[in-house]
């Protein structure tokens, strides 16, 4: 079942200027809703707004246009879960890094929060709440600190272009504002490959070099870039954070998967995201996780105890199985599904987790499932046309992801029923066993085996902590 998502509003209201006083041609109150619900500048109170000069709000929105429309990965290392916790998430990482690092990566947070923070737009004004705006994919979220929202990201875009418009419209009678309203009227124009490094996140330098070699086709307008629908860009903004070597790797590995139908997945992924969506929409990624699992089995016809072909399975609905030696080897894995390439997933066998296994390994066997997973849930989600493990998934996506693999190769109450026939009292010996049992017997690491032993037995009430931190300290 297909929900609409909340109505995002600027709302705009004109100061009388009747009294001859030039100054007010541009002050309004402003407020913004979400499905006509005031949330900034004070959530919940409807009638409550700020005074402004529009003239700055739409200076705003025309110098920071193109990354409030195109940019959708946060400017450090360290996935912070919104906005506001952007800052808060990367001090905590420089407390160990050399000040040289720290001082660049300020500059990009502080870079980052003038475009996407709007209540920046009204700098004289004190004890303003930020009002962040990001894009997610095919969503925006509205971040005040006290409130969190996700609206569709095109209602979104149109509210921002409409109250753009609004303003210029009103301040064109003066030809003092003639440049600023020049320049909004332009604001969907820009270099290519500026463009293309803004909806990317690469460094200009690079994106330019990939234009240049034929790598990437750069968009010609704002518009083209925020449509977000071209595979090679989504393979480069999923990679941006990795080296240069990998970004190169990815963009070559992606453009040389053919597209190709795979009407049972098709078919798969719309009854397994809809049983998501009508039964855990509110739950948390782990949850959703395990319910996908759960109902893919059943689905599939496979007992909880069965061991899963998931290579066979993979195969079987459609989806292009690849398993070269890639360099570097630390890129583990991706996946990619969309108009011009695949379904198809990827397992690096030369990477350095396979200890040399390749496919055979237990490792492998998780990525793989891991992957299955955005295949099914992730198809409606811009970001994750393409994933690449290790890149710059959001977090409650790769949560997701995680939590399905572990749940839909040794689901936790299997894990649960074989300690419990073991019958053996804890210790870091008979836990070791039964992880060593589990691993045979499911094809998963001693990780994966640990967490779900700990999870599954947690439902009977049974807390083996202790002796898994010992047994298992890098549990999943």
């Amino acid at each position: 079942m297909t929900q609409s998502a909340p109505a995002f509003e600027i709302v705009l209201v004109w100061t009388d200027p009747s009294n001859g006083v030039e100054s007010l041609l541009s002050t309004a109150d402003l407020n913004v809703r979400v499905d006509g619900e005031t949330i900034w500048p004070v959530a919940g109170e409807f009638d409550t707004a700020v005074d402004i000069f529009a003239d700055d709000l739409l200076a705003h929105l025309t110098e920071f246009w193109k990354p409030l429309l195109l940019r959708q990965t946060y400017p450090v290392k360290g996935t912070p879960d919104r906005p506001t916790s952007l800052r808060r998430v990367a001090e905590r990482r420089w407390d160990e890094l050399p000040r040289a690092i720290v001082d660049n990566e300020e500059s990009r947070v502080s870079a980052f929060e003038d475009a996407h923070d709007l209540s920046r737009a009204f700098a004289g004004q004190f004890g303003l709440p930020p009002l962040f705006l990001m894009r997610a994919g095919q969503s925006l979220i509205v971040d005040t600190g006290d409130e969190l929202r996700v609206v569709a990201f095109e209602s979104a875009r149109q509210a921002l272009s409409a109250t753009g418009d609004a303003i210029a419209q009103r301040l064109s009678v003066d030809a003092k504002w003639a440049a600023l309203i020049r320049a909004w009227e332009l604001r969907d124009e820009g270099a290519p490959d500026q463009l293309l490094a803004w909806s990317t996140s690469l460094k200009p330098s690079l994106a330019k070099e990939l234009v240049e070699e034929g790598v990437l086709v750069a968009p010609e307008t704002v518009q083209e870039a925020a449509n977000d629908n071209n595979e090679l860009r989504l393979a480069a903004r999923m990679a941006s954070a990795l080296p240069e070597q990998v970004v190169r790797e990815v963009l070559k590995l992606v453009s040389s998967f053919e597209k190709r139908d795979a009407p049972e997945l098709d078919k798969l992924a719309d009854a397994v995201s809809a049983h998501v969506a009508e039964g855990f929409a509110d739950q948390r990624p782990f949850v959703q996780g395990q319910a996908a699992a759960v109902f893919l089995r059943q689905q599939l016809n496979l007992a909880s105890v069965q061991r899963i072909d998931i290579y066979g399975l993979i195969e079987r609905l459609g989806i292009a199985l690849h398993s070269p030696e890639v360099t570097p080897p630390t890129l583990e894995g991706l996946s990619v599904w969309g108009v011009n390439h695949g379904p198809a997933i990827l397992i690096n066998t030369a990477s350095d987790r396979l200890n040399g296994w390749g496919l055979a390994s237990a490792s492998a066997r998780v990525t793989a499932a891991h992957e299955l997973c955005h295949q099914l849930l992730d198809r409606g989600h811009a970001l994750s046309a393409v994933d690449v493990l290790g890149s710059r998934m959001p977090n409650d996506v790769e949560a997701r992801a995680k939590s399905f693999a572990g749940e839909f190769l040794l689901p936790g109450r299997v894990a649960a029923d074989v300690w419990l026939r073991l019958d053996l009292p804890p210790s870091v010996e008979n836990i070791d066993s039964c992880l060593t049992k589990l691993q045979r017997t499911y094809g998963v690491t001693r990780s994966v085996a640990a967490w779900k032993l700990d999870h599954g037995l947690r439902s009977h009430d049974i807390d083996l902590t202790y002796w898994l931190d010992s047994a298992a300290p890098n549990r999943w």
